[in-house]
């Protein structure tokens, strides 16, 4: 049944990779919340795998062999947000004048000293 499922998503059938996705997201998911540790990560991973098995399946060899390659590409897109964990992939952006990140202390406001100043 699986194989058949492939071999029409091969041929362009969106409604029989969804049907694919249906069976094996959860899977996919647990891998991916074992290896990173949190479900937005998780989510993002999982996300990023069914779609590269989406656009890779035409090259994907042995049939019988689909839950090992989906388990390997759902590896490889845990490690790549690993990397951009790491990589610190958060960029601050310049703030115009007024507009301080979220994150940012209070700006500092003059007081007029108890010395009278």
């Amino acid at each position: 049944m699986e194989r058949d499922l492939i071999e029409r998503v091969r041929r362009g059938d969106r409604a029989a990779y969804e049907a694919i996705v249906r069976r094996k997201v959860e899977i996919v998911l647990r891998t991916a919340r074992a290896i990173l540790g949190n479900d937005a990560d998780a989510d993002d991973a999982t996300q990023d795998a069914l779609i590269s098995a989406w656009r890779r399946l035409p090259a994907l060899r042995d049939l019988d062999r689909f839950d090992a390659w989906l388990g390997r590409i759902t590896v490889n897109a845990c490690r790549m947000v690993l990397r951009r964990r790491r990589s610190g992939a958060l960029v601050e952006l310049p703030t115009t004048p007024g507009m301080e990140p979220l994150d940012a202390p209070p700006p500092s406001r003059s007081r007029p000293s108890a010395a009278g100043g």
